[in-house]
């Protein structure tokens, strides 16, 4: 019983934080919510495509409604075309940030009650933990072979700093308990991302 009721409160608190997100563009009466999300097979857009995939939100009397816009892949390309190494970490931080800023609250709550032991909650934050990785190694992988990385760091290890930087709980910890702006916790992300991946060198380039 107290399983059921924890789950429960966690398919409420995953409405009310798409709410606060402005992710629901409509809610009908028998609770299917339409969710706008930026690419599809991206790792915050899995939140909800492994949720509805899985039957998770489904099993609790939810039923969403996805629709994918083009934001995303935009955001990509623009990382993806940069000239520079340090303005490409500069465009990932910003998607990084935009997508933290839609995210962070859903992925936190989802993460602490995975914490309390509930199985389908752990297997559900480890899939949206793997989607993360999926997407720094492949960012990683972008810097390597165009750009090179600082001397000794492996493309494994640049994916895992990245994995590392980016992961939710700093989000949390950095805008919710320290009351950082958004633009500060950006900044500190493309810094914290070329200090840590690339060879030393100018800095004009940091901000796109």
């Amino acid at each position: 019983m107290r399983r059921l009721v924890v789950t429960r409160r966690f398919a409420v608190a995953v409405v009310s934080i798409l709410a606060l997100a402005g992710a629901i563009r409509n809610a009908a009466a028998e609770d299917t919510l339409k969710v706008a999300i930026p690419q599809k097979g991206a790792w915050d857009a899995g939140i909800a495509e492994l949720g509805q995939r899985g039957g998770f939100f489904k099993k609790h009397g939810l039923n969403l409604d996805i629709l994918y816009t083009t934001a995303g892949p935009e955001s990509i390309q623009a990382m993806i075309a940069a000239p520079d190494p340090r303005q490409a970490l500069a465009l990932y931080a910003r998607l990084g940030r935009e997508i933290a800023q839609r995210t962070h609250r859903l992925v936190t709550v989802i993460l602490a009650q995975a914490a309390t032991g509930d199985a389908a909650l752990t297997e559900f934050a480890a899939q949206i933990e793997a989607q993360r990785a999926i997407g720094t190694a492949a960012t990683a992988r972008h810097l390597a072979s165009r750009f090179g990385l600082r001397t000794g760091l492996t493309e494994q290890a640049a994916a895992d700093i990245l994995w590392t930087l980016t992961a939710p709980d700093i989000v949390e910890r950095l805008i919710t308990q320290r009351n950082w702006p958004w633009d500060t916790y950006e900044r500190w992300l493309a810094d914290a991302m070329a200090s840590s991946l690339l060879p030393p060198g100018p800095q004009a380039a940091l901000r796109p």
